[in-house]
């Protein structure tokens, strides 16, 4: 009598990698020739558009941060559709799936002291890639210029390489994690907490200087290349682009929702439905100066985050609940730009 093996037990094989790796691109590729004739809107399209201002050479003032529209200029030289630079965004599918697997590999390698190849590892990294594959959020970012996916890539890679640097490894992968570090800022410059979290965490697990040295230089090095890029083309400093404080506000003042905290970025002041408290904040403010904008949204989100922090954390646990929830962003992506019922 044959045995048959159960879904789970199927996932501890070599096999089962290639297998969902392969599902999971053929559902991205479905996906991708599905909205293929339909234009890109929302952030995926200023990304874009500053990706042709970068590809043409045309100075402008970075409203969107920078490493998205760097990324995607490179093949708006290839071609200038939107078809391109979605095609591309699966690429960062592909990273993501490789560097969580590596990832997942070597934690439970780790953990339980067996061999890479060990049923054990090789289950929980095939786990990875079957909810990578399967969950709509992913699928839709793997078609669409937006920098979520990217970003994702970023953090888990500097996660591993860190761990790598402080385990041991040479000079290199320190350098690496440097490139990557730089990288991930320019992609999601909230990330820059990191440039001066992951060289001390560094410095303290390994007691040596050189290795968080090396890690900081490169990053340091990214970041501020681009600020003399950005510097040149505006003639005036940009701390990297242009909406940092601004979204720092909207997901951080008194008006701003508790669950879906993003909700007053896609709804103009003065709109129905808006707060009207939050229309005449808006309104105090743009009266001011041009140069006094930036610090009165930063002054105001900090004030709300200092003064309830108990509120700020709410917030920030709730932005993963709505980051992941099918109704809160893909569903209303669908729904709005697709049509889907």
């Amino acid at each position: 009598m044959v045995m048959r093996k159960s879904p789970f037990e199927l996932l501890e094989s070599r096999r089962a990698t290639w297998v969902l790796l392969l599902a999971a691109l053929l559902i991205r590729l479905g996906a991708l020739f599905l909205v293929a004739g339909e234009p890109l809107t929302w952030d995926a399209l200023g990304y874009f558009r500053e990706a042709r201002f970068l590809a043409e050479g045309i100075s402008y003032s970075p409203k969107w941060p920078p490493g998205l529209p760097l990324y995607l200029s490179v093949f708006r030289l290839i071609s200038p559709g939107e078809f391109i630079a979605r095609a591309s965004m699966l690429l960062w599918f592909l990273a993501l799936a490789l560097v969580g697997y590596r990832m997942t590999l070597d934690a439970v390698r780790g953990k339980r002291r067996s061999p890479e190849g060990t049923d054990e590892s090789r289950f929980s990294a095939n786990l990875f890639l079957l909810i990578f594959a399967l969950y709509p959020l992913y699928i839709h970012q793997s078609v669409e210029t937006l920098s979520q996916l990217p970003t994702a890539v970023g953090l888990l890679a500097t996660a591993w390489l860190t761990l790598k640097v402080v385990r041991g490894a040479g000079v290199g992968t320190a350098v690496v994690l440097g490139c990557v570090l730089g990288a991930t800022v320019l992609i999601r410059p909230t990330s820059l907490i990191l440039l001066v979290g992951v060289p001390i965490y560094i410095a303290v697990r390994t007691k040596r200087a050189l290795p968080p040295l090396v890690s900081l230089l490169p990053a340091v090095g990214i970041v501020g290349l681009w600020l003399l890029v950005s510097h040149h083309m505006t003639d005036h400093f940009v701390f990297i682009n242009q909406a940092n404080t601004w979204n720092l506000f909207l997901g951080n003042n008194p008006y701003t929702p508790l669950y879906k905290t993003w909700w007053l970025g896609s709804h103009t002041a003065g709109k129905p439905g808006v707060p009207s408290g939050f229309s005449r904040l808006v309104g105090e403010i743009r009266r001011l100066p041009t140069h006094l904008h930036s610090g009165r949204y930063a002054a105001v989100a900090w004030e709300e985050i200092i003064g309830r922090p108990h509120v700020f954390l709410l917030r920030s646990l709730n932005r993963v609940r709505t980051y992941l929830a099918t109704d809160s962003f893909t569903g209303a992506h669908l729904h709005k730009v697709y049509a889907a019922p």
